[in-house]
């Protein structure tokens, strides 16, 4: 995807997204405080999102890797992070937040140097918040697939996820991104699913 403004994000063939030449051009200071730290595992549509914003916004992090099939999110550690045992979560000096789209509005807000990715006009804004509320749902149809296939060894429902990918042809039918014609946080969203 290829975005003049902000810079190119690529896909490459690997099983994971990772950004690769994306600089925003209007960053905020880098922190000289505690280094942020993200709470991810690799394997996570919803934690890749949060890396990709965090590389978007130029911010340095110590990622510490989860182990889901370990279960690490159950551990006592871990439990005091996030409560409900739910990946990612990260801990920007002190202040400790979870769930991938609150992290992703939180960190624009703070260290965004201005509004292209989370825009400040409530209209614009609302149509970025209705999409990230949107991926949610895709996410859990291709998250049931996924179960479906992988845990249960049955072929998930097509037409559903079919439906699923018509929909969002649907929003991006007649604009460049997800949103509009720039890149917004409801990309991350869906770049990683």
């Amino acid at each position: 995807v290829e975005d003049k403004r902000h810079g190119i994000l690529s896909v490459p063939v690997s099983a994971h997204l990772v950004c690769s030449q994306y600089t925003h051009s209007n960053l905020s200071s880098i922190k000289d405080t505690m280094p942020l730290i993200l709470y991810y595992a690799e394997v996570s549509p919803l934690a890749r999102s949060v890396d990709l914003v965090i590389h978007a916004l130029g911010l340095s992090a110590e990622h510490k890797n989860i182990n889901l099939f370990e279960k690490e999110t159950r551990t006592p550690e871990y439990l005091k992070v996030n409560p409900l045992h739910r990946n990612p979560a990260i801990d920007d000096d002190g202040f400790v937040l979870w769930g991938s789209q609150a992290i992703n509005t939180y960190l624009v807000s703070k260290y965004g140097k201005d509004d292209s990715l989370y825009p400040k006009d409530l209209q614009k804004r609302a149509i970025v918040d209705q999409r990230l509320h949107y991926s949610n749902e895709v996410f859990y149809v291709l998250k049931q697939a996924f179960i479906t296939l992988v845990f249960c060894k049955q072929k998930p429902s097509s037409a559903k996820i079919q439906e699923t990918q018509e929909n969002v042809e649907k929003l991006l039918t007649g604009q460049k991104f997800i949103a509009g014609d720039s890149l917004t946080l409801a990309d991350y969203s869906y770049i990683t699913l």
